[in-house]
C-alpha cells in the first residue's frame, strides 16, 4: 500500500529467496526480474512462479554480477531490496542502491524493507542499511518504523544529481528514524511520515 503506483511494468527484486514477495507482486508488472546468490533458492522460487511468463529468474551475486540482468540505465520502474541489505559490506550496499538507481526511470521507485532486531555474523543491520541508503539525497516518499521493522519508499529523480552514499557517514546510528525501543521504555509503532496509499 505505499508504493506510489499499483503498477510497475518494469520491476526488480534483488535476493528474493524462495518468491514469496515475487509471485505477490508479479501480477504488478510486465516483467519483473528476480535475482539471487543461491541456486537453491532459484530452484524453489521456479517451482513456485511456474507458468508466470512476466518473471525472469537470474542467479547472480550483486553488486559484482550486475551485467547478468540485462537491464539498460533509466528502464526500470520499481526495485525491492527485501531482507537483502545485512548481508553486504557497507561499500557492496552502496555500490548496489546506485546502481539500482541508475537502472530506475526518473519517476521509478526504490523500496527498502528490513528487519531491525540484531543480526550476527554479516557486516550490517537494519538501521544501517535505511541510514546508508537515505545519504543517497532521493525524495523520500514514506516511512513505515515499527519496533522490528524499516520500510522506505524513494523516488529515483535525477541519478546525475546523486549523493554519495558515504557522504557525512561515521557509523553513527540512523538519525532517520527513531531508535529501536528498549524493554524499560516501549514506543508505539508509528509511521514518521504518512503513507502512500496506492
Amino acid at each position: 500500500a505505499m508504493l506510489p503506483d499499483s503498477h510497475a511494468p518494469n520491476a526488480l527484486d534483488v535476493f528474493f529467496s524462495f518468491g514469496e514477495s515475487t509471485a505477490a507482486l508479479a501480477e504488478r508488472s510486465a516483467r519483473r526480474i528476480a535475482v539471487d546468490a543461491s541456486a537453491a533458492a532459484l530452484r524453489l522460487a521456479e517451482a513456485k512462479l511456474a507458468g508466470n511468463p512476466s518473471v525472469e529468474l537470474v542467479l547472480a551475486t550483486l553488486p559484482h554480477e550486475w551485467d547478468r540482468l540485462d537491464v539498460p540505465d533509466g528502464t526500470l520502474d520499481l526495485v525491492v531490496l527485501s531482507e537483502t541489505g545485512y548481508y553486504l559490506a557497507e561499500d557492496e550496499l552502496c555500490e548496489l542502491v546506485t546502481r539500482s538507481c541508475r537502472a530506475l526511470a526518473p519517476t521509478g521507485a526504490l523500496v527498502l524493507c528490513h528487519w531491525r532486531g540484531p543480526i550476527v555474523g554479516w557486516p550490517l543491520d537494519g538501521d544501517r542499511v535505511h541510514a546508508l541508503a537515505a545519504r543517497l539525497g532521493m525524495r523520500r516518499l514514506a516511512a513505515f518504523v515499527q519496533d522490528d521493522t524499516l520500510i522506505d519508499v524513494y523516488e529515483n529523480g535525477d541519478p546525475g544529481s546523486r549523493k554519495s552514499c558515504f557522504a557525512q557517514w561515521c557509523g553513527e546510528p540512523n538519525q532517520e528514524h527513531a531508535p529501536r525501543p528498549t524493554a524499560k521504555s516501549p514506543q508505539p509503532a508509528k509511521p514518521t511520515e504518512p503513507t502512500v496509499k496506492l
